[in-house]
């Protein structure tokens, strides 16, 4: 049984874990408070009832009890119902019924989008949902009923993982109370000048690569340079195997290292392939370390031969930690007419490379293009004017702890057709 204090202005109640959500009863205005202003409940003493609030908003009216304890017990049960009332959705289109509070959307479960349509306004004065978005794989797409709005919208769109909203009904539209996502965005800025003639230009990043591929044999020849004395490199070495190689065979990166504390040693070594004959095709080797100017591939074992694609490798990894890519954004002016511009945001990860013995290209993923996404309708540029592309919604982790990045591509087709470019990546750090 709980214990009623009177402490003058206020009677608490103690001794009752029933009333956990309760604080106190205030003697002056008549009203029991809930604890972080959860809810709370006022007694009417001219109409008998005792009116719920909640959000400044009557949800609920309770016959009066003379009894301070019993009309607490009520409020409490109601914060317990309001707790409990959840529902997993786990279907599309999913319609909310006025005894729904909070929905969680499990589109990952649907394996796409998830529609929430909501009942209609006339029937929902004071009506509260939250509404929370719990996968990767689709956007939540907030419906009002018909022609109604949320602040003046049809719709809202929840687009990353554990977005939530929380809105409110009038009886003729729908608010926002609030919009919770688990953090904003940060965004860092990438610039492009002129790169003079066609072809392709790294952005934020830089791939190094020889087009041709590399055969190393035991008895043959088993070294491979790549780089040059002096180049400002700074980079992974990576490998990009054939399939696999002889029985036991290693093989080794040496050069000059240096760390991201400026540390150089100018006569280091790391094993990139452990054992070739483990390798399979299309499978990706980088060094955990970077190299400046020239470095060494040397194959070691007692018989066979090995044969890859080679090259450097540096990425945007934002410090190294894994991090969630959410925006990309493109603006320049072009130089000349061209019609074959891509604006690609590139994802640096050990699947993105395919084996090619004469016509190698680094990494095939693409996270978004303009010439996907705009295709030949809006893929040219005229001499003088601006252009633009821009991606939101995207959802993809990245492991810059772990080998993973990402790096910008842009590739003209005519020569000086862009004059400046400046490029725009928003993430969620962890």
């Amino acid at each position: 049984m709980a214990e009623i204090i009177d402490s003058g202005a206020q009677l608490k109640l103690v001794g009752d874990t029933r009333f956990h959500d309760i604080e106190y009863f205030s003697k002056t205005n008549m009203v029991v408070y809930g604890k972080d202003n959860l809810l709370f409940i006022k007694a009417d003493i001219n109409s008998g009832n005792a009116i719920v609030f909640q959000e400044s908003r009557e949800i609920i009216t309770l016959p009066v009890h003379t009894d301070l304890e019993n009309l607490v017990d009520i409020v409490q049960g109601y914060i317990d119902n309001v707790r409990t009332n959840i529902t997993t959705v786990t279907t599309t289109p999913y319609t909310l019924s006025l005894d729904e509070l909070t929905i969680l959307v499990d589109d990952d479960a649907v394996g796409g989008p998830v529609t929430i349509n909501l009942p209609p306004a006339v029937n929902s004065f004071g009506k509260v949902y939250t509404i929370k978005k719990l996968g990767t794989t689709g956007n939540v797409t907030i419906d009002a009923d018909g022609a109604e709005t949320i602040d003046g919208e049809l719709t809202h769109i929840l687009q990353r993982q554990y977005d939530a909203e929380k809105i409110i009904c009038d009886g003729i539209g729908w608010f926002k109370l609030s919009k919770i996502s688990p953090k904003n965005p940060t965004y860092k800025s990438y610039s492009l000048s002129n790169p003079g003639n066609s072809g392709t230009f790294y952005v934020g990043g830089h791939y190094g690569f020889s087009a041709t591929d590399a055969t190393l044999t035991i008895g043959g020849v088993v070294t491979r340079t790549f780089g040059a004395v002096g180049e400002c490199h700074a980079s992974h070495a990576f490998i990009v195997a054939s399939g696999a190689g002889g029985a036991d065979l290693v093989l080794t990166v040496s050069g000059i290292s240096i760390d991201d504390m400026g540390v150089k040693n100018l006569a280091d070594t790391e094993i990139i392939v452990p054992d070739t004959d483990a390798a399979v095709l299309n499978q990706y080797f980088e060094t955990s370390k970077k190299w400046l100017g020239q470095i060494v591939f040397t194959l070691t074992g007692a018989a066979g031969a090995f044969t890859f694609n080679y090259g450097f490798a540096k990425y945007e990894d934002f410090g190294n930690q894994d991090f969630e890519v959410t925006d990309f954004e493109a603006t320049g002016e072009a130089r000349a007419n061209e019609t074959g511009l891509n604006i690609e945001l590139l994802y640096h990860e050990a699947t993105a490379f395919l084996y090619n013995a004469g016509a190698f290209v680094p990494n095939q993923t693409a996270l978004v293009s303009l010439a996907v996404d705009h295709g030949t309708d809006g893929n040219d540029v005229a001499n003088g004017f601006g252009f633009a592309y821009k991606r939101t919604g995207l959802s993809q982790v990245v492991g810059g702890n772990d080998d993973e990045g990402l790096m910008i591509r842009v590739t003209t087709v005519v020569n000086n057709s862009i004059n400046d470019a400046t490029f725009h990546i928003g993430i969620i750090e962890p």
